[in-house]
């Protein structure tokens, strides 16, 4: 860091008085004095310009390569030639953007790009740039951006990319900025405008970018000493403008200033009406229940506790069915959806489960096979940064986007080592250095179910009888199993912890092969699946399908209470994997209600407990469904085998629900 030129940015912005009566007189008063600094201090101060140009750089790329309709006006659906995109930064300044771009995608992808600013000094630097770099598709515009056409560059009609980076704040008439580069876009839906810059929302505001009093006040006051407005009016002209496609809102730091973290948000929209969902539809939809006390700050199950084989020989899906689960890790979410339902929701009060699918769900969508294997199967990929900033992040909501940000090293340790199953993962490992490290590398990879049985037999079923007496402990079983206490009390008034967790490892040894079949306890034992053995949607075809099929499209994701949800709308399959386990009666009463009022008639649920009999069974009976056990743990009976029953229930057919809400 250059701390001389560092100290001239921070004069020109703090302490050196700025003059001029026209607007491009302000703005060379600022920036001629520090424009040969500028870019090493503000790289350290726009932290929007690199998450901007990587979800651009995303959306470009997968339609840089096809051929583009002849008519610039004709087709809502064109695309664009290689090396045929035109792309116009609205006040440009030293040409910075086009060097973090190339960073990032070919720069030989556009036939033309224009740098306009209106201040001279910036547009020298962007010259001495453009010479520098050897730059022959790049145009440096000295004009105002309210002004500019594209006929005053090299002579191009219309562009595919329009950007404001950092600059929209500065420019006063920003409705005339705006409306001229709204003009200067092809009408397709390839086409797009982007935003990045400070900002702070209204007093009350779309909660994703929603700030209190202080910072709304603070940021708006210390910022317009430099001619830079904050206010919410140019996001909202943006949203009233076009249709918006995507949008990031956090908060960076400022050199030599600790503590204090000023927000900026990386907006994106498309032309109205070319194909891409609007803004109000966006912002209006239902608000997100915050969490309970008592979860983690991370996602409890990495992968989804219950085998899908056994449930879809119960489900029998269909084209029409409307499925409705819970998320836990989305496994069990993305085989339902080879089964070919038309619509697979997955709620969940957590919202890292939630976030942990998304990112499943845009891998399929962005990645290829083998990037996606290594994220998910091995658990690792040495790249997952430079993937995650090119192809993950673009498509990510703003939570999921901000909760990966800071875990990445999920992905360097291994994926299956986080969260609460991790958890366990370690203490198999840590089991492994008090001497059983052998015999679970044996018992994983045995050849054949016979030298399974034979291993666990002889060498470590004594053992892990004294392991069942460690974990008899509402504290780890809650926190490193997902065990409440609720459930917790119908296990211990059926059996004891230690002879019940024994009931489900002989079962499962006896039973089930590891090496070929039970990714469940695979994954457990090594942290990672196998080609061989892991979940289908981790096998190569199925992978292709969700993806070129475009099935994943099919899954939607809700943070909030099951029942909420549930009300919302009408199911035709509902699973609650063992969720009434952990509920009160007066709730199961109200819940089982619920049930039949919006599951259709004919509609079935299934769900697993934690009793060979649950007592809320028959809740769910006096509400006209057709209760029945499909298996309990007399014998093996899936792959997990964790549970100690298996429900089905079917709703009566011509019931008129009558039941109310309350």
């Amino acid at each position: 860091m250059n701390y001389l030129n560092d100290l001239k940015v921070l004069y020109c912005t703090w302490f050196k008085p700025h003059s001029g009566g026209t607007h491009q007189e302000r703005l060379e008063s600022f920036y001629q004095y520090q424009a040969g600094a500028y870019d090493g201090f503000r790289s350290g101060l726009l932290h929007g310009r690199k998450p901007m140009l990587a979800a651009l750089a995303a959306r470009l790329s997968s339609t840089s390569t096809t051929t583009s309709s002849s008519s610039s006006s004709g087709g809502s659906s064109a695309t664009t030639a290689q090396g045929d995109l035109v792309w116009v930064d609205m006040g440009g300044g030293t040409g910075y953007n086009i060097e973090l771009m190339e960073e990032l995608m070919s720069l030989e992808a556009f036939r033309r790009i224009y740098i306009v600013d209106l201040t001279p000094s910036l547009c020298q630097q962007a010259r001495e740039r453009v010479e520098r770099r050897g730059w022959k598709n790049v145009e440096v515009v000295e004009a105002d951006v309210c002004q500019f056409r594209l006929e005053e560059g090299g002579g191009d009609q219309k562009a595919d990319l329009v950007t404001f980076s950092y600059s929209l704040s500065m420019i006063p008439p920003f409705h005339e900025a705006v409306d001229n580069a709204v003009s200067l876009l092809k009408p397709r839906s390839t086409s797009l405008l982007a935003v990045t810059d400070f900002y702070t929302s209204e007093k009350f505001d779309v909660p994703a970018r929603q700030h209190g009093y202080a910072t709304r006040t603070f940021w708006r006051s210390f910022f317009e000493l430099d001619g830079i407005s904050l206010g919410a009016e140019r996001r909202q002209y943006l949203d009233h403008t076009c249709d918006t496609d995507y949008e990031y809102n956090d908060t960076g730091s400022i050199p030599y200033l600790p503590v204090v973290r000023p927000p900026f948000y990386v907006w994106i929209g498309r032309p109205k009406g070319v194909g891409s969902k609007r803004a109000s539809e966006r912002h209006n939809q239902p608000p997100r229940a915050k969490a309970g006390w008592g979860f983690p700050t991370t996602f409890i199950y990495s992968m989804t506790w219950e085998d899908p084989e056994v449930d879809s020989h119960v489900f029998k899906m269909q084209p029409d069915d409307v499925v409705l689960s819970l998320t836990s890790g989305g496994c069990n979410l993305l085989d339902l959806l080879l089964d070919g339902p038309k619509q697979v929701v997955g709620v969940d009060l957590n919202p890292a489960q939630n976030h942990l699918v998304e990112l499943k769900a845009v891998a399929i969508r962005h990645l290829d096979f083998e990037d996606f294997w290594m994220m998910f199967g091995e658990g690792v990929h040495n790249q997952i940064e430079d993937l995650f900033m090119r192809r993950l992040s673009p498509f990510l909501s703003q939570e999921a986007r901000q909760f990966w940000a800071q875990r990445l090293y999920y992905f360097h340790n291994g994926l299956y080592l986080y969260g609460a199953m991790g958890w366990n993962v370690y203490f198999m490992r840590v089991l492994g250095r008090l001497g059983m490290s052998s015999d679970l590398e044996a018992l994983v990879d045995a050849p054949t179910l016979e030298d399974q049985c034979a291993i666990w037999e002889n060498k470590l079923r004594w053992k892990l009888a004294y392991v069942a007496k460690l974990v008899d402990n509402p504290a780890w079983l809650w926190m490193f199993n997902g065990v409440p206490k609720n459930q917790m009390k119908l296990i211990t008034d059926e059996t004891t912890i230690p002879d019940y967790f024994l009931r489900v490892f002989d079962q499962i040894i006896r039973t089930s092969h590891l090496k070929t079949e039970n990714y469940f306890y695979r994954v457990c034992l090594t942290g990672k699946y196998t080609k061989e053995c892991c979940p289908r949607y981790l096998k190569k075809d199925n992978f292709l399908r969700l993806k070129n099929e475009h099935l994943v499209d099919r899954l939607v994701l809700r943070t909030d209470y099951f029942q909420n949800v549930l009300r919302e709308g009408r199911y035709t399959k509902v699973i609650l994997m063992d969720h009434l386990d952990w509920l009160e009666e007066p709730y199961v009463r109200e819940f089982s209600k619920h049930l039949s009022k919006h599951v259709t008639d004919g509609g079935q649920l299934i769900w697993r407990s934690a009793s060979t009999n649950p007592w809320y069974a028959k809740h769910i009976e006096a509400c006209d469904f057709e209760v029945k056990k499909v298996s309990d743990s007399s014998s093996y009976m899936d792959r997990v085998n964790m549970y100690a029953s298996f429900w089905t229930a079917f709703r009566a057919i011509n019931h008129d629900a009558g039941y109310s809400s309350n």
